[in-house]
């Protein structure tokens, strides 16, 4: 059965174990360390390149592993996302000067160039399906919110779509939205945004799952949970979400995160990938294949000693996911 929306409050005082989940759980999904690795839409075509990042730079691969391709040499980049064509790669990349940006290449890695220049964070990049427009997150205001703007020159102003200052209290320094992933129809953008139920309560904290009309700016809860969603991605056809979630409860032993899809409204829940070991971070941002979304490569981290790898699984949960690649983070799937 799907899970309603709905807050999770803290029932007891967590236990050490619990208290240790969280912490890694935070750090791996970037509210303590950073931006998140973003999910996506994976725009209808035939299956192209895998993007992803490996020691802070983006290669690309094969859909078995093979003919893999540095693209950047500087050791600061991440979240790669194929465009709607699979002709560009959007990214983001970090500078001492001035913190992160958006930038986009070839898909050979030539021809790079810079979206955005401020000394506020810009991250997480998603694609109209038009080509023409860039999603992203942005703490110019002190919180993380999503904007939009043009991909190409000129660029434009960037457009405001959510407000994370309807949020009350600042206990969390990063609160506010992130992971954005625009429809293949073109008119709703996923997000998760960070909440805090009670600022006096380390577990005051809860992931919230929402959807914003980018013409209106409307905006509409899908989900929430101390444990996700987290990380939406649109499937080629705009009629399922990917994310990843786990159950944490305050009763009884975390479980791992893993791959679930869902409809647009959160119902309709199937689990994707069965990593099972308590205590790991387990799988992270899903992608679909372009082709019908028969597939989802995750990278994932399946016990408590593993590196992260890139891992191919059916999106209907099949069977067990299937290795292509070690040492990797953050994989797209080119459409062709």
């Amino acid at each position: 059965m799907p899970r309603p929306p709905r807050r999770i409050m803290p029932r007891r005082r967590p236990s050490m174990r619990s208290l240790r989940w969280v912490l890694v759980s935070l750090t791996v999904t970037g509210i303590l360390a950073g931006p998140v690795p973003t999910a996506g839409a994976a725009f209808p075509g035939t299956e192209g390149r895998i993007a992803f990042v490996r020691k802070g730079d983006i290669w690309t691969m094969e859909p078995d592993g093979s003919d893999q391709v540095r693209l950047t040499w500087n050791g600061s980049n991440g979240n790669p996302m194929w465009s709607p064509d699979g002709s560009r790669i959007a990214f983001d990349r970090w500078t001492s000067a001035d913190g992160l940006d958006l930038w986009v290449m070839n898909a050979d890695g030539s021809a790079k160039y810079r979206v955005t220049k401020r000394s506020s964070d810009e991250s997480d990049p998603a694609w109209s399906p038009t080509g023409r427009r860039l999603a992203f997150v942005s703490d110019r205001r002190g919180r993380r919110e999503l904007f939009t703007i043009g991909a190409m020159a000129p660029f434009g102003h960037p457009r405001r779509l959510t407000d994370a200052y309807a949020l009350e209290d600042p206990w969390i320094d990063h609160m506010g939205d992130f992971a954005p992933a625009w429809s293949p129809l073109g008119d709703a953008i996923a997000f998760t945004r960070v909440i805090v139920d009670d600022p006096g309560s380390f577990y005051g904290w809860a992931y919230v799952l929402r959807i914003v009309d980018p013409g209106t700016k409307a905006v509409t809860e899908v989900a929430a949970g101390i444990d996700g969603p987290v990380c939406p991605a649109w499937s080629p056809y705009g009629r399922r979400l990917a994310v990843q979630d786990s159950y944490l409860d305050y009763d009884h032993d975390p479980l791992t995160n893993n791959v679930w899809t869902m409809l647009p409204d959160g119902s309709s829940r199937v689990q994707v990938t069965h990593f099972a070991e308590p205590y790991t971070p387990g799988a992270g941002c899903p992608a679909w294949s372009p082709d019908a979304g028969r597939r989802i490569v995750v990278a994932a981290a399946p016990t408590e000693t593993s590196e992260w790898d890139i891992y191919l699984a059916p999106s209907g949960g099949q069977t067990d996911p299937l290795k292509i690649a070690t040492n990797g983070t953050a994989p797209d799937w080119q459409p062709i």
